[in-house]
């Protein structure tokens, strides 16, 4: 499961006499305890919603509910839930490093980025981060393959031209990673509103190719 996300866990009682399930509670069978500090709803309730980032990544939580009768018979049930780490170990490049704006195609690449069998395949989202002050992030493409090219718009001309070119790789939980690199591109100028115009224009340009 995600740690980003709430977890939903139910549990299913049926009393071993006439009598009704009168009562849930929830816990952890591990060194982390569950406190309601960590939880959506109540931990006395046949569901239960956890609230994101509350459990380690990589870590396996055991859960046990223990439920009730009417008789005052008790009985549990228990999962273990592993938590997943998004994709590691990965590397963004850029080549070449400098070039001029839409003229130069650079190769991007995202390579040996690493998740667990089950939450393959990975998604590839390649962006760039805008001039403006919300420094707003452009998208270039969302794709399954590891590389793209485009032309890129200039960099801010107060930083030497550099310009900020990311990727967010994304498994099958949408469980995600970031990694941001700069290139040099030159030759427009950084006023935002000629920037706008080719920041466009660059996006419209990009090359529908992926390099599987």
């Amino acid at each position: 499961v995600s740690a980003k996300h709430a977890i939903v866990v139910k549990a299913d009682g049926t009393p071993t006499s006439a009598g009704i399930v009168s009562s849930y509670v929830w816990r952890t069978l591990d060194s982390t305890p569950l406190r309601q500090s960590m939880a959506l709803t109540p931990l006395t309730q046949q569901m239960i919603v956890l609230k994101p980032n509350v459990f380690t990544m990589g870590h396996v939580v055991r859960l046990r509910c223990t439920a009730r009768d009417s008789f005052a018979e008790d009985g549990y049930g228990e999962v273990s839930l592993r938590i997943n780490v998004p994709p590691l170990g990965g590397s963004l490049t850029i080549s070449p490093s400098n070039g001029m704006a839409l003229s130069t195609l650079f190769l991007i690449r995202a390579d040996f980025w690493l998740t667990e069998p089950e939450n393959l395949p990975l998604t590839y989202r390649f962006f760039f981060i805008g001039l403006d002050e919300e420094r707003t992030e452009m998208p270039l493409a969302r794709t399954q393959g590891q590389a793209i090219e485009t032309i890129l718009p200039a960099g801010e001309a107060n930083r030497s031209f550099t310009l900020d070119v990311g990727v967010e790789v994304i498994d099958l939980l949408n469980d995600f990673t970031r990694d941001v690199r700069q290139v040099q591109v030159l030759g427009i100028s950084s006023d935002p509103g000629v920037f706008q115009e080719h920041a466009t224009a660059a996006l419209t340009g990009t090359i529908d190719r992926f390099l599987r």
